[in-house]
């Protein structure tokens, strides 16, 4: 009995040198793994030794009798926040090795063959959650409310995002410009409340810390013109790899430039204040 091709269903290119384009794929998974793993394994160990505690809190009014109202600030608990990069980079290699895993063992590679790579959405949920609240922690925010929306705010864009390339997939392609635009919407509020802090203590930020918003902003709107091209392509199956394979290099390029510029910026800020 003859095998198919997982890739046959798409014209125009050689299947043999389609599979091979679309198996490179599994390489650069297995060397984000590595890459991030390596990172997360280097970070979490230098953290370790570094004492600082950032307190998380939230505020509220409280009214009393025949008094104006006053502003009560409740600490709910403490958080090392040079601990966030290695957790989102551990949360990125768990991904990248399940992608590998899965493309050996499973139909994952089909998944992705047809532009519908549905689990990096699930971390990314995650890490870019996490990401974007290390980030507003940096521009002076410890408010879990704030933190809380942007957490939200941000899961809400990836799911967006799936369902993008799942409407894609079934050749709906303006219901999937409209899950575009929705997911818009929340990728804007979260940077709007980045921004807002960010704008409100520029002039005591450290420079590192314009370095993350202006570099982490321009790299996650770089997912979002990736997805336009994606969108507005004829999906062909170098257009799928070309949408997958720069996902994956913006996935690195994003989480490797937040963990490192603030890590070699809080050391030198504590290097010149001590």
């Amino acid at each position: 009995m003859q095998q198919t091709s997982a890739y046959e269903d798409f014209p125009g290119e050689r299947p043999v040198s389609l599979q091979e384009k679309f198996d490179r794929l599994l390489r650069w998974h297995l060397a984000a793994a590595i890459v991030h793993a390596a990172q997360a394994g280097v970070l979490f160990g230098l953290a370790r030794t570094w004492n600082e505690i950032d307190q998380f809190w939230t505020q509220y009014k409280v009214w009393d009798k025949n008094v104006s109202p006053r502003v009560q600030s409740t600490v709910l608990f403490g958080a090392k926040i040079e601990l966030f990069p290695p957790i989102f980079l551990a949360m990125a290699a768990l991904d990248h090795a399940c992608c590998a895993y899965l493309w050996v063992w499973s139909d994952y590679k089909l998944q992705t063959a047809k532009g519908t790579a549905s689990l990096c959405w699930l971390e990314y949920a995650f890490s870019a959650s996490l990401m974007n609240s290390n980030i507003l922690q940096l521009c002076g925010n410890n408010d879990i409310v704030a933190h809380g929306l942007v957490w939200i705010c941000t899961a809400l864009c990836m799911v967006e995002g799936y369902w993008v390339e799942k409407l894609l997939e079934q050749g709906k392609v303006t219901e999937a410009k409209w899950h575009f635009l929705q997911g818009c919407i929340p990728f804007l509020a979260v940077w709007t409340v980045i921004f807002a802090y960010f704008f409100d203590n520029a002039t005591d930020a450290p420079a590192f810390v314009y370095a993350i918003v202006v570099v982490l902003f321009l790299l996650e709107s770089m997912f979002a013109v990736n997805m336009v091209v994606f969108i507005y392509s004829q999906r062909t199956p170098s257009d799928i790899y070309n949408y997958e394979w720069t996902k994956i290099v913006l996935s690195i390029t994003a989480k490797a430039s937040l963990a490192w510029i603030q890590f070699g910026g809080t050391r030198a800020s504590s290097s010149s204040s001590s």
